[in-house]
């Protein structure tokens, strides 16, 4: 499995998605009398669980979060980075959404979620030039999580990043995308959000 990796590092020629979190936007919002954090977290984390076979650290895709937004308006509190976040989590349509949907996806998808920063190489190794083959066949090994564990756990899987790095756009593969995979993602993300929303509105009183 190694070997198989290790000759997609030398013979890649592809290009890497690299995303980066953005800065806040200059959205206003009404942050008056906002909720208690607690309690909007606990609308978020059950509004997660309603969803079809979820378990937590399972990937999250848009159409996931976005009814999340008007939940929080309702109760007081407009995000003003809603746009930000949105452009952060993975669309519907994205590659690693539609195999993680698959039955050896989601086998495989519970199998990784668990190494750090599993679900940011995988998403650049999908962005590589014949990343998307490679990731197809990964799922389809039964011990293909185990290139993901070596990736992100070891000396030698980090090595073998700095290699695929160096394919055209390849760059920072070893770092963080700055997207939203997991629910634990998206709650610190909104967390971050809410802190600056209750700072602004507790300067407007």
């Amino acid at each position: 499995m190694r070997s198989l990796l290790m000759c997609a590092a030398i013979m890649v020629v592809g290009w890497a998605c690299v995303v980066t979190a953005p800065a806040a936007t200059g959205a206003t919002s009404n942050v008056d009398s906002l909720p208690d954090w607690s309690t909007l977290e606990q609308v978020a984390v059950r509004h997660l669980a309603t969803l079809p076979d979820y378990q937590p650290g399972d990937l999250i895709v848009e159409s996931n979060v976005m009814p999340m937004f008007d939940q929080f308006k309702q109760m007081g509190w407009n995000v003003t980075e809603r746009r930000v976040i949105q452009r952060q989590l993975i669309k519907d349509a994205d590659f690693i959404a539609k195999k993680f949907r698959t039955k050896k996806g989601m086998k495989f998808m519970r199998k990784i979620t668990k190494y750090p920063d599993a679900f940011d190489r995988l998403y650049r190794m999908a962005a590589l030039s014949g990343g998307r083959t490679l990731v197809n066949d990964l799922i389809a090994e039964p011990a293909g999580h185990e290139m993901i564990e070596y990736l992100t756990t070891s000396k030698g899987g980090e090595n073998m990043g700095k290699m695929l790095a160096r394919a055209p756009k390849g760059s920072q593969f070893n770092k963080p995308t700055g997207r939203i995979f997991t629910e634990k993602q998206l709650l610190t993300r909104l967390r971050e959000c809410y802190a600056r929303d209750l700072k602004a509105s507790e300067a407007a009183e």
